[in-house]
């Protein structure tokens, strides 16, 4: 339900009847000024943030943010967080400076002459970007050490085709060494535009078929020859689109010869379109499985049976409040203890957002998780405990704490450890991601990964992301008391899913990490 003003102004919306917490409604609130820019935002959860306009120029200067409106105060209190904004005579964004409390955060923009995106610096890093002074596509993306503009750290540089269609992707420095041979991805599109191949930079071609309604039928990923088949994957389609049959086939080294492991597997629908029943019967049986779904009208997923294979059936069945929210999870396998888990939405489960879990198995407190938000509503603090099943002792306790930009990108991810379970985290990994909001798939993307003890400010390991249609590689480099150790460069590859299946490595062979070999399976989930 929303209401507005008389110059349609929406003033406030409610969620529909029966929605909200124990009593009442969810309802979040709107107040504008006399030329109708919205001047105060009351969130679901209650969380003031006020926007302040310059009375000169009239574009937005600060937000204001309050943790309620007690602390706002008709606009007399003092925020719990700012946000500062400053323009060039073009009226464009050049900085927003972030402070909450003592510290503070600033991104800054600059703008070529043709009023393109010149570079964004921010405290995880610097972003260049260089164009096509004719058709204003963007040509190279490249970082830039912070304190020393001169060097350059990532670079990556862009071709199109004659239609404007990206056809390569160039990376020439990664963590500040130089790529030669320049690592190269090329696309090649059909008459009508779909992407028909992919040469990627470890040699190995993807080729896609389409039907004649240009929906993805087969997907065939190759080795450098274009003959040693890595991957297959062969679709069966609904008339509607919707996916009913795949085949996936997967060949590696078994005793010197390139060996065929096969999945099948099948979906069903009921009449609504909505998935009831995936089957995987797979080359390996610990993995098959027939996973049946019940759901309620709206959609909600109210019991899974999963029959595996050669494993104990599992039984989970799913309770909803009337804000269609699970509440509780129960998870029972075929001759085993259930474990049931609670989730809780705030005091008096009146917030719209999950703020804890509680596993319980056997009647014992086996997990609990608890989520704190910013004052914009993004999860700030996961804290996560484990607890011995049998006595109840706590096993484990980790927080994670995250920081955001001014866009709602996540930057920064710590991770503390409480490793003598006495109350005080001891241990702690601080990564921070440099997005890159201009690449080529329309979505801000992570650029670079920098993972650091923030105790000795040593820098544990770099990854860098290659960006082109997709996900294309990273390249990760250890480090050793400071000192950079050998990168290791992997390439993602997709399914017609988009999904990872597969990390190769620079010789088209399925990588090994750790002992471990980088093949992926999903369930129709994810």
């Amino acid at each position: 339900e929303m209401a507005y003003d008389e110059r349609a102004n929406e003033l406030s919306r409610t969620l529909p009847l029966g929605v909200g917490g124990p009593s009442g409604t969810f309802t979040e609130t709107f107040q504008y000024d006399d030329l109708d820019r919205q001047t105060l935002h009351v969130s679901f959860e209650g969380t003031v943030t006020e926007n302040v306009y310059d009375p000169t120029t009239g574009r937005l200067s600060e937000k204001l943010f309050f943790d309620n409106l007690t602390d706002y105060n008709n606009g007399s209190g003092t925020p719990n967080a700012t946000w500062s904004y400053t323009y060039d005579a073009l009226d464009r964004v050049v900085s927003v400076t972030q402070t909450a409390g003592s510290t503070s955060s600033t991104t800054t923009t600059t703008y070529d002459a043709n009023g393109n995106v010149a570079s964004i610096t921010s405290p995880q890093g610097v972003i260049h970007y260089e164009y096509n002074l004719a058709t204003g596509l963007r040509t190279r993306t490249y970082t830039t050490d912070p304190n020393n503009p001169s060097t350059v750290i990532d670079d990556t540089h862009y071709s199109y085709d004659v239609m404007g269609r990206l056809s390569s992707v160039q990376v020439v420095e990664s963590n500040g060494v130089a790529v030669s041979p320049a690592q190269t991805t090329t696309d090649k599109y059909d008459l009508v535009g779909n992407l028909r191949e992919e040469d990627d930079p470890n040699g190995s071609i993807v080729d896609y078929v389409y039907d004649n309604l240009d929906r993805l039928d087969q997907e065939v990923q190759y080795a450098s020859d274009g003959t040693t088949k890595i991957a297959e994957y062969d679709y069966t389609l609904e008339a509607d689109g919707k996916r009913t049959a795949a085949t996936e086939t997967f060949w590696w080294d078994v005793n010197g010869t390139e060996t065929a492991h096969a999945n099948q597997l099948t979906w069903t629908y009921d009449a609504l379109g909505r998935l009831v029943d995936e089957v995987l019967s797979s080359y390996d049986p610990s993995l098959s499985y027939d996973d049946q779904f019940t759901l309620d009208l709206v959609g909600n997923q109210l019991s899974e049976t999963k029959d595996w294979t050669n494993k104990p059936t599992e039984a989970i069945s799913n309770t909803f409040d009337a804000n269609d929210r699970l509440i509780a999870s129960t998870d029972t396998p075929s001759g085993g203890t259930a474990t049931t888990t609670t989730y809780d939405y705030g005091a008096a489960n009146a917030w719209t957002v999950e703020t804890g879990e509680t596993e319980v198995t056997d009647g014992v407190t086996s997990r609990t998780v608890n989520y704190t938000y910013n004052l914009q509503g993004q999860l700030s603090v996961a804290t996560i405990q484990t607890f011995n099943a049998s006595t109840g002792a706590m096993r484990s306790d980790q927080r994670t704490t995250y920081g955001y930009d001014a866009s709602g990108m996540r930057v920064s991810a710590l991770l503390q450890t409480d490793t003598q379970l006495n109350g005080t985290y001891d241990k702690s990994l601080l990564t921070e991601f440099l997005n890159d909001p201009l690449n080529p798939t329309g979505f801000s993307q992570v650029l670079q990964q920098t993972t650091t003890d923030p105790t000795t400010g040593q820098v544990q390991s770099v990854t860098t992301y290659t960006i082109g249609l997709g996900l294309i590689s990273q390249t990760t480099t250890p480090y050793t008391n400071g000192v950079a150790g050998t990168p290791q460069a992997l390439v993602l590859a997709h399914d017609g899913h988009g999904s990872v299946r597969m990390l190769l490595d620079m010789a088209a062979a399925i990588a090994t990490v750790g002992g471990v070999q980088q093949l992926f399976h999903y369930d129709a989930h994810g």
